[in-house]
């Protein structure tokens, strides 16, 4: 609402992660409610079930737009460049924080000191800037850890 004050949330449902759950309730949601602009979802499974859900209530695929949250799977990474409904999400680079718990991991092992709290980078990720961050490589999407680790981050929270 900070962005556009006269926002309407419609529902806020719960898709448990499990695309058919999501799918099932955006369904019942939008055929009691009705149509929307933005689908927000807080896991990728959520969206692909929630945008399914929406299709089977008879609305159009070119009507919404869906923001997610997490970009860990191929099959998002080709939805986003398809340039359909999922516009953007917020890209958490799973592959990128894994190799840096392991990194750490080791080194607690090894008796060295590690930060209390590790700050991972995050972004806003749309199809403009994808292939920046995960480049096609022998058709498949290759996180490129150099442009990862170069996105700024803070340490303190902050409210945009």
């Amino acid at each position: 609402r900070s962005v556009q004050p006269d926002a309407v949330v419609t529902a806020s449902i719960n898709g448990e992660a499990t695309p058919s759950i999501a799918r099932r309730i955006a369904f019942e949601t939008l055929t009691e409610k009705g149509d929307v602009d933005v689908i927000f979802a807080m896991d990728d499974e959520t969206a692909q079930g929630a945008y399914q859900g929406y299709l089977d209530a008879g609305f159009g695929s070119d009507t919404v737009t869906i923001a997610g949250f997490g970009l860990s799977g191929e099959h998002e990474k080709d939805w986003m460049m398809r340039r359909e409904a999922l516009k953007v999400s917020a890209a958490m680079f799973p592959e990128y924080v894994g190799l840096r718990c392991m990194d750490a991991l080791i080194r607690l092992f090894d008796g060295q000191d590690v930060p209390v709290r590790d700050i991972t980078p995050t972004v806003a990720m749309t199809a403009e800037i994808l292939e920046k961050y995960y480049p096609k490589k022998d058709g498949v999407w290759t996180p490129d850890f150099a442009a990862i680790a170069s996105l700024t981050v803070t340490s303190d929270c902050t409210k945009v």
